[in-house]
């Protein structure tokens, strides 16, 4: 029987040319398709800050400019004198710091370099500083002229001197606590002529203490001529390079009287002539004259 069947068998597929089927596999499970994830962008850098420092401070407040100081007239070319009419009223001695000024000037070429060749008084006391007697209407002082260090002023003062100039003159303006002026008016407030005026000294190193004696000027640095001034305290204020870029030349000190010039300071004053700080009962210079050298 069992051979029949497989007889049989054959000549089916002989006779329809099929094949027997492969046992049916199961597919496997589809498995979901894995997306590839791209890689993530590195972080944005933050953007850079330039002047990253600069930007975190705050930019400092400019300082204010000084103002301009009025521009100084110019010196006056070398003559041999000079109407009162024609001379500054106003050389006198600042009492405010005066704010810095924004330019710079030169000293005028024209101004009378007198220290270049001293008079024949200085001469005589090469190699020692001269001194000079002041008597005053209220007494007398001496005072030590610095040729070292100021020789352009001394030489001035001391022709001044030589020619009697002073003789007559007042004090004609006090400030206590300042400084005492004098030698430019005669005791009626009549401004007197004068020379050429000279060169400014102040940068050599003398400081407006008190005691010591300087040129009264105007604007102008180089502007100085006869009007002198004891300080009467430390005005540092007047020194170089205060308070206008130039300083007040300080040429000589008191070194004996000094009892005076405090008896000076405390003169009641008033306003006569046009001036302020004018004693009420003038002070005068009745004579000025050169010491024997010792």
């Amino acid at each position: 029987m069992k051979t029949k069947r497989l007889l049989i068998a054959s000549l089916l597929v002989a006779l329809c040319g099929c094949q027997p089927q492969a046992p049916e596999q199961k597919a496997p499970a589809a498995v979901a398709p894995v997306t590839a994830t791209a890689p993530a962008e590195p972080a944005a850098k933050p953007a850079e800050k330039k002047d990253d420092a600069i930007a975190s401070v705050k930019p400092a407040t400019p300082e204010p400019v000084p103002a301009p100081v009025e521009k100084a007239a110019p010196a006056t070319p070398k003559e041999k004198l000079k109407p009162a009419a024609a001379i500054h009223k106003s050389e006198n001695v600042s009492q405010a710091v005066a704010r810095p000024s924004v330019t710079t000037e030169t000293a005028d070429p024209k101004v009378e370099k007198i220290g270049k060749k001293v008079s024949g008084d200085a001469a005589e006391t090469a190699g020692k500083n001269p001194q000079i007697a002041m008597k005053t209407s209220e007494g007398m002082l001496v005072i030590e002229l610095f040729q070292d260090k100021s020789p352009i002023s001394v030489a001035n003062f001391l022709q001044y001197t030589k020619d009697k100039f002073y003789d007559g003159t007042i004090f004609h303006r006090v400030i206590d606590g300042f400084m005492i002026q004098g030698g430019g008016y005669t005791s009626d407030m009549k401004q007197k002529g004068t020379r050429a005026p000279i060169q400014n000294e102040a940068q050599n190193g003398l400081k407006n203490m008190e005691g010591t004696v300087a040129m009264a000027r105007t604007r102008n640095p180089d502007s100085a001529t006869a009007q002198f001034f004891i300080n009467v305290a430390d005005n540092v204020s007047l020194d170089y390079p205060k308070p206008d870029g130039a300083g007040y030349t300080v040429f000589g000190k008191v070194v004996s009287g000094m009892d005076v010039v405090q008896k000076i300071r405390i003169a009641a004053t008033e306003n006569a002539a046009g001036q302020q700080n004018v004693p009420k009962t003038p002070i005068i210079i009745e004579s000025v004259a050169l010491l024997p050298r010792k």
